[in-house]
């Protein structure tokens, strides 16, 4: 994702630059609290149940990218303006 998709030794495309922006849009504009919705445990002997994926303290909208959120607008967790986080 860094240098424009190319590689930092050869220089080869790996991804394409509108590969990068589309990663990088929200594709679940729709859902803007999908994260605030608690996770029950799936097996309580070896997981913990999760009651909040992004900080509650939070009001504005959450976005997921492919294959990771996306932080829309900059928030008291020090994460920038669009950008990407996984846990």
């Amino acid at each position: 994702m860094l240098n424009d998709g190319k590689s930092p030794k050869t220089h080869a495309q790996i991804l394409k630059p509108e590969s990068i922006t589309e990663m990088f849009r929200n594709q679940i504009p729709n859902l803007p609290d999908f994260a605030r919705v608690p996770i029950p445990d799936a097996r309580p002997a070896l997981t913990n149940p999760l009651p909040v994926l992004y900080p509650q303290s939070s009001e504005l909208p959450q976005g997921w990218g492919l294959t990771f959120m996306i932080t829309i607008h900059e928030t008291a967790t020090g994460r920038g303006t669009n950008t990407g986080h996984w846990a």
